[in-house]
């Protein structure tokens, strides 16, 4: 029995640190540098070995860690449906695990999901295998945010793991990948995460993919660290919204949104509605959106996770029937 701080478990479906990683037969993942990246944060949420996971298996029964497996490593599917929704079964799949569901109900919901979705939607069936190769590094950069080839994505960084191995694969493409995590509203970070969480390597190949797939430029280079002499998350959370609030940021997204030079920017998320406001208000930039807190360069990782946890539960239980 392994004891937690009560926000640890409260949150512990929605971060994906704290399910087993099967070994990738090279130790964890490599931290990197805070700066090369930023903010930080979307590194914590992508290499989630960052913390220590306690050594007790959490699927207990071995038949439901077998079927659980068996189904993160399924083919058959395509990240998305009707164009912009996320498919979230395997998040699903891996939180059924955490809380001991039997393989039976593990694959239930599998069957359930995939037939109709809580949206009222089938999930897609994947596109066809990518033919004609494996993209090179320079066609790779230049399918990002572009919604086309994701079976081409998704062979790139197969090929990619089984030439360098998957901690090799995250020190060398998440950097770049990760500017981009805006894109499907987070869920493309959220996969990844889950999968690497899980030890699932086609669901972490599947979320690097989706990283590409979906990409839309947060632009690094316009952060300004420690702008924001906030202590912990909880400060930016509620510094921010009233900061946001003072600001007119809702006035503001209008107004970005009718600007005409915005008129034939990403129509490819024109179906996404929200997705598309997203982009636009990422390109187009705000003081408030390139103002990183103090907490973010400089508390330590186990504490920043804490801390972050404590936020997320909060806000989550203050719009709980909401």
């Amino acid at each position: 029995m392994h004891t937690r701080p009560l926000a640890v478990h409260a949150s512990r479906l929605l971060s994906p640190s704290h399910f087993p990683r099967s070994s990738w037969g090279g130790g964890n993942p490599p931290r990197l540098a805070p700066r090369h990246i930023a903010p930080r944060l979307c590194l914590a949420m992508s290499l989630s070995s960052i913390l220590p996971v306690p050594p007790a298996v959490l699927v207990k029964d071995p038949k439901a860690a077998e079927t659980l497996h068996e189904l993160l490593g399924d083919k058959s599917q395509h990240i998305e449906f009707q164009g912009f929704l996320s498919n979230h079964v395997k998040h699903a799949l891996i939180a059924l695990g955490g809380l001991d569901a039997s393989d039976q109900r593990i694959r239930e919901y599998y069957e359930q999901y995939t037939k109709q979705t809580p949206y009222g939607w089938s999930v897609e069936p994947a596109e066809p295998e990518a033919q004609g190769g494996v993209v090179s590094d320079s066609e790779f950069e230049s399918l990002f945010g572009r919604k086309e080839k994701y079976q081409h994505l998704i062979s790139f960084f197969d090929a990619k793991e089984k030439e360098l191995g998957m901690d090799a694969v995250l020190a060398r493409y998440a950097p770049i990948l990760l500017t981009g995590s805006m894109g499907a509203l987070l869920h493309a970070i959220i996969h990844t995460g889950w999968g690497l969480g899980a030890g699932s390597r086609r669901m972490t190949v599947e979320g690097l993919a989706y990283l590409a797939y979906a990409h839309v430029d947060v632009h690094p280079e316009r952060f300004k660290h420690s702008a924001l002499p906030h202590s912990a998350p909880m400060d930016s959370i509620l510094g921010l919204a009233e900061a946001a609030e003072a600001a007119g940021i809702a006035g503001w997204v209008k107004g970005v949104e009718a600007d005409d030079k915005y008129a034939g920017y990403r129509l490819e998320l024109e179906r996404a509605g929200f997705q598309r406001t997203v982009a636009m208000v990422v390109e187009e930039g705000h003081p408030l959106l390139h103002s990183l807190p103090a907490w973010l360069d400089d508390m330590p990782l186990p504490a920043l996770f804490e801390e972050l946890y404590k936020g997320i539960v909060t806000l989550y239980l203050a719009g709980a029937g909401g």
